[in-house]
């Protein structure tokens, strides 16, 4: 086994700057699980006041009887995650996707809601704008007509 100077066992883990790193990264990602809990929560007591007065005021059953309203996908990717996982996609499948077919894979390795079609229409947006810069830069082609165009990775 080959020893790495930088992470080694004889090295203090208090001094080591890739455990430190590490460590103060995991601590921060932690920390914030633990505010997005507490804000789940308090969102949850919010909606639930909501509904109570609702159901005071003759509306049935709130939770059915209103949509959810979820945002639009702005900002639902980290920077060039959306590029890496059409590709990824394009890669495994050499037939091709259709825009519309890669945004509902792409849904489903996220584990969001399939059935959200107001959410699905501005994924399938986002990832046709990916799609197009990929063919810009080489990466991704296109066959067929705009209404039914499959995509594939540039080999």
């Amino acid at each position: 086994m080959v020893s790495n100077p930088v992470i080694s066992p004889e090295t203090n883990p208090d001094r080591c700057p890739v455990i430190y790193g590490l460590t103060k990264r995991r601590a921060e990602i932690a920390g914030e699980i633990e505010n997005l809990h507490s804000r789940m929560e308090k969102l949850r007591y919010d909606c639930a006041n909501i509904d109570a007065v609702l159901v005071q005021f003759g509306v049935d059953d709130p939770e059915t009887a209103i949509r959810r309203k979820r945002a639009g996908a702005a900002g639902v990717f980290h920077t060039k995650e959306l590029p890496r996982r059409i590709m990824e996609h394009l890669k495994a499948n050499p037939d091709g996707y259709h825009s519309r077919d890669l945004a509902a894979a792409i849904i489903a390795d996220k584990g969001w809601d399939a059935l959200d079609s107001r959410f699905h229409a501005a994924v399938t947006d986002k990832v046709g704008r990916s799609l197009d810069r990929l063919r810009k830069q080489g990466r991704a082609t296109s066959v067929g007509e705009r209404s039914d165009m499959v995509w594939k990775q540039v080999t």
